[in-house]
């Protein structure tokens, strides 16, 4: 069970598509290419299903996410941070429709925000990361990035080499 393909593409294909279909390329601002950047620290996998390190509670798990969807927007900076250097702010979060961990063994799969149908999507989608799987805000204060995450599902580690060493012993 080889889940080694990169996120990049599927994450990509949505900030074109988000972009739209015109005839000029459209280079990525830099708030979308921090956006991306925090997505593929945290997240690997394929389109079908994410994986993630979860370090909630005291513990250090593997976490995956069956149907992911990603979802960011930019916040409004107000005057007094603006005095106080922030530039830009964003908030960028991930809902999935199941979701499971790995301990030792696989957890049960259990049903995920990204599930809701009809007009709780929406009210879902309108609150936004309040409700997400996993989010993450990030400001751009005096030309220093910073990022801060949680959600609902836990808190997960932007550690590349860790993920892939949970990910192996997942498929092991």
């Amino acid at each position: 069970m080889n889940h080694a393909p990169s996120i990049r593409f599927a994450a990509i294909a949505v900030f074109f598509l988000a972009a739209g279909c015109s005839q000029e390329p459209k280079q990525p601002s830099e708030l979308e290419q921090q956006v991306q950047a925090i997505i593929n620290e945290t997240f690997a996998g394929n389109t079908e299903n994410w994986f993630a390190v979860d370090s909630s509670w005291g513990k250090t798990r593997l976490v995956e996410l069956h149907g992911p969807a990603m979802s960011w927007r930019e916040e409004n900076v107000s005057e007094t941070e603006r005095m106080n250097g922030v530039e830009l702010k964003a908030v960028v979060w991930v809902n999935c429709r199941q979701f499971r961990s790995f301990d030792g063994k696989w957890s049960e799969w259990q049903q995920g925000a990204g599930a809701t149908q009809g007009m709780g999507a929406v009210l879902l989608e309108a609150m936004g990361p309040l409700t997400a799987h996993w989010s993450a805000h990030l400001q751009k204060k005096n030309g220093q990035w910073t990022v801060n995450s949680g959600g609902a599902g836990g808190q997960f580690r932007r550690d590349r080499g860790l993920l892939r060493q949970l990910m192996q012993q997942a498929s092991a």
